[in-house]
């Protein structure tokens, strides 16, 4: 099929003239286009104007902290028209995110085209809809720097005092210890531990002690036969002090928790920022599961993992496609998701897989777009397949989706070494 064919098809142009599609047909050609070719470099003088023949492509400016998408443009659409219009150097990265074709038409005949009625009619339209898409995107990238910063100052404020109550709560544990001393940890099953706080309780009663105390002394390793070696004088004595090493241990476990929630936060949003090391997936992976135990607690999650599997990877974007796969897991779950991390041949390959409703086939092509979501309106941006499948390309690997209803399937491939 040459160009003037081509022409006659794409809505954009096939209410022009037979001899105007002619004559614009004999000075286009048709561009193969691999992927992750760079069609449009951001800040170049207006160049030509595109057609999209096969593929998706992706549009994006550069920030400080990585790429922002502005969008795609699929079969059907045009590429480049904003900057012909305005007269501006371009003001974003156009890259091929799919392997695809390209209908290329100087851009010395935007004036031409746009003397057509039909044709200015739909090019205003496209305008119009990405300059809305960018509006989105821009103000969703400053909510987040702002939501950085204000990250950045609350985790110091944070992890100081939560150290500082593992200090003195360790000390207080310590110090409670050489007061009264642990029995020694025992290990018991529900039933026998149940079987032992109820002897302990009618012996507490029988002296005259609270006997909701029991199951303390009990944590501490104290049996019946302990107890009642105990005089009676001190066995209130020894029972609330049971209690406080109890609490404190609680408590210490609580901070200790709480400080490492703030290191994972800190790894998540800061680690190696710019640069491509080598990155425990596990570590990353088990990171995610924390910051997400909150929303995952009503679920059944399993998890296959080894004990370490390294990929050489920038840490942020990949914690980041990490938690946005969990994350969607668990919002389309019914009562399980599962988590499995394999290496084979020199490649990483991760499958979060959940038990959900499933994704209907004539939506699975559009979740890798911007601003397309399956969630209830306000539940989520559209961003993060857009963002995680651009992450996963520049990393050079592949994230696929296989979905039905019952079981969706994202798996996410990564080779081990990144390519020279």
């Amino acid at each position: 099929m040459n160009a003037t064919d081509i022409l006659t098809q794409v809505p954009y142009f096939a209410a022009l003239p037979a001899q105007e599609i002619e004559r614009l047909g004999s000075i286009c050609n048709i561009v193969d286009t691999p992927q992750g070719t760079v069609v449009i470099e951001e800040g170049a003088a207006p160049g030509d104007l595109f057609v999209v023949l096969e593929g998706t492509f992706r549009a994006a400016r550069k920030g400080a902290s990585g790429d922002l998408v502005l969008g795609t443009s699929s079969v059907g659409e045009v590429i480049g028209e904003m900057s012909l219009l305005e007269g501006r150097p371009t003001s974003a990265q156009v890259v091929a995110q799919t392997p695809g074709k390209l209908l290329r038409i100087p851009g010395t005949e935007i004036e031409t085209l746009m003397a057509s009625p039909e044709v200015s009619m739909r090019m205003l339209r496209t305008v119009t809809t990405r300059l809305r898409e960018r509006e989105t995107a821009l103000v969703q990238a400053e909510k987040l720097a702002a939501l950085g910063t204000m990250t950045a100052g609350l985790l110091h404020e944070v992890n100081n005092p939560a150290a500082a109550l593992i200090n003195a709560g360790s000390r207080l544990e310590e110090a409670v210890g050489r007061l009264v001393p642990s029995a020694g940890a025992v290990t018991l099953s529900p039933l026998q531990r149940s079987d032992r706080v109820r002897a302990l309780a009618r012996l507490l009663a029988s002296s005259g002690v609270d006997s909701k105390l029991a199951g303390s002394l009990v944590a501490q390793g104290w049996d019946e036969e302990k107890l009642g070696a105990t005089p009676e004088a001190e066995r209130q004595k020894v029972a609330e002090l049971a209690q406080i090493r109890q609490l404190t241990s609680e408590m210490v476990l609580a901070a200790t928790r709480l400080s490492d929630l703030v290191g994972t936060v800190k790894r998540w949003t800061f680690h190696d920022q710019g640069e491509r090391n080598d990155v425990d997936l596990v570590t990353v992976v088990l990171d995610s599961l924390t910051l997400l135990r909150h929303k995952s607690s009503s679920l059944r999650v399993s998890t296959k993992l080894p004990d370490t599997l390294t990929v050489e990877a920038q840490g942020g974007e990949l914690s980041q496609v990490v938690t946005n796969l969990i994350d969607n897991a668990i919002d389309a779950a019914s009562q399980e998701i599962a988590i499995e991390l394999v290496e084979n041949s020199g490649e990483a390959t991760l499958v979060v897989e959940d038990d959900g409703p499933g994704i209907p086939s004539e939506k699975a092509n559009k979740i890798w777009e911007p601003f397309f979501t399956t969630k209830a309106p306000g539940k989520g941006s559209g961003l993060g397949l857009a963002i995680s499948q651009r992450i996963v390309n520049d990393h050079g690997g592949s994230l696929t989706l296989d979905s039905q209803p019952g079981r969706t399937r994202f798996v996410l491939r990564l080779r081990k070494k990144l390519a020279p």
